[in-house]
């Protein structure tokens, strides 16, 4: 062997080991690059959008959309939960967006118009123009080595197209892998499922706005985290749907498309609750199962009829009309849910009431406190914030961002819980 092939050897290895560290360099993320849980990261990315150009966008109308995988500029199952993150990010810090169902109904009719579902920047001022947005955040998302998904967004100007800032952010894959394939990012026409002559006398009349409306923004958290208060009552109102409420807004979810429907949260006011005067919100609401739903705020309850879709004459009255319900100081009832075997839980605190609809009050010995022996699983024995009957032989109890489910015949709580309550785990919960 020749001196120049042994010197070519070692410089073929060489070239070699060069080329397995590249390969090795680009699937690999940076050590130094942080990797964030999904709701802690979209809080992240958006931080990062708006710490040199917040001021710029303050008091102006912001519409997120256009968010597709890198590599076939196609929409995956995590595109919704992504927008929607980033929604409920600025509304945390106190912008002001375009309404989901408006920005939804506006790119049924673009989407037609394009090759696919990727926005340059000229087009992403063309459709924020629809909307009557002042800016718009769009971007892409792909995998970034083998645990995580990378997300990029840029914030664009409606009035010109010029990008005014950008960022980027790692997220933890762990629980959002069953949506990181290729889908609608909305829920399948399938899913929207005509509603039968019962269900349309008793569903809520929910206008859809003819005008792009935009969300109100929400007071700026101070601290970083959402000053929002946790979710303030859930009811499963007996025709497949079930209203989760917080303050004065409430998001409505289909139990069979197991997602929320499109086009919310909505107000609560005269149009969609017709005769409810508590449109800052609302403590609690239990379906009785016999076409009442009761209404609970402070120290007064309404009476719902479900048919009529309308409070029955002569309310509010005083829940001390409730014989066996103490809890008449006017702070309010934290949860009450319906068992579906003639008897009402009230939660308050670390107690708990049982009720009794055939006797119409509490049953003796209460109210109890909740513990390991009461209630085996069920970890918050200082007090919940909502709870409901899924209908199914489970109830959910919910506490800040997170819920724990109750096997009503196991009589205690479901291994694994208590789950993450947000929406890459229940899509469309945008708060």
């Amino acid at each position: 062997m020749s001196r120049k092939d042994k010197r070519t050897i070692p410089c073929v290895c060489l070239l070699v080991f060069a080329c397995l560290l590249a390969s090795l360099t680009l699937a690999v993320p940076p050590a130094s690059a942080t990797t964030y849980d999904f709701d802690d990261g979209l809080r992240e990315l958006v931080s990062g959008l708006l710490a040199n150009k917040g001021n710029l966008l303050r008091n102006k109308k912001i519409a997120v959309f256009g968010m597709v995988e890198q590599t076939g500029k196609e929409q995956w199952l995590i595109t919704a939960s992504i927008e929607d993150g980033i929604l409920d990010a600025l509304l945390d810090e106190g912008y002001t967006v375009v309404e989901r169902s408006r920005i939804d109904d506006v790119l049924k009719k673009e989407l037609k118009k394009f090759a696919d579902q990727w926005f340059d920047e000229s087009q992403v001022a063309d459709v924020g123009k629809l909307l009557g947005a002042d800016a718009v955040i769009t971007g892409i998302y792909t995998m970034w080595g083998n645990n995580a998904l990378r997300v990029s967004v840029r914030c664009i100007s409606v009035s010109d197209g010029r990008v005014l800032a950008s960022s980027k952010v790692n997220l933890h894959t762990d629980r959002i892998q069953h949506l990181l394939k290729k889908g609608p990012a909305k829920p399948e026409k399938s899913h929207e499922t005509t509603p039968s002559k019962s269900e349309t006398e008793t569903r809520r009349t929910d206008p859809s706005p003819s005008s792009p409306q935009p969300i109100q923004a929400r007071e700026p958290s101070k601290s970083g985290k959402s000053s929002i208060k946790p979710l303030t009552c859930v009811v499963n109102w007996g025709n497949g749907k079930v209203y989760f409420f917080k303050g004065s807004q409430y998001i409505r979810w289909d139990i069979k498309a197991d997602r929320a429907d499109p086009g919310y949260p909505k107000g609560i006011n005269s149009e969609t609750c017709p005769g409810l005067i508590w449109t800052d919100g609302i403590d609690a609401i239990v379906n009785y199962g016999n076409g009442k739903a009761y209404f609970f705020k402070g120290s007064q309850y309404i009476r719902w009829d479900i048919d009529a879709d309308r409070p029955d004459p002569g309310y509010p009255k005083g829940i001390n009309l409730w014989t066996g319900l103490i809890w008449t100081d006017g702070e309010g009832i934290d949860a009450v849910v319906n068992w579906g075997n003639g008897k009402v839980y009230f939660f308050k605190g670390s107690e708990y009431i049982r009720w009794d609809i055939k006797a119409d009050r509490a049953d003796p010995g209460y109210p109890k406190g909740i513990n390991s022996e009461t209630w085996p699983g069920l970890i918050w024995t200082d007090g919940i914030d909502a709870a409901v009957n899924w209908g199914n032989g489970k109830v959910y109890f919910f506490k800040g961002s997170q819920c724990i489910r109750w096997d009503i015949k196991a009589d205690r709580a479901d291994p694994g819980y208590p789950k993450s309550f947000d929406n890459s785990t229940w899509p469309g919960i945008v708060w």
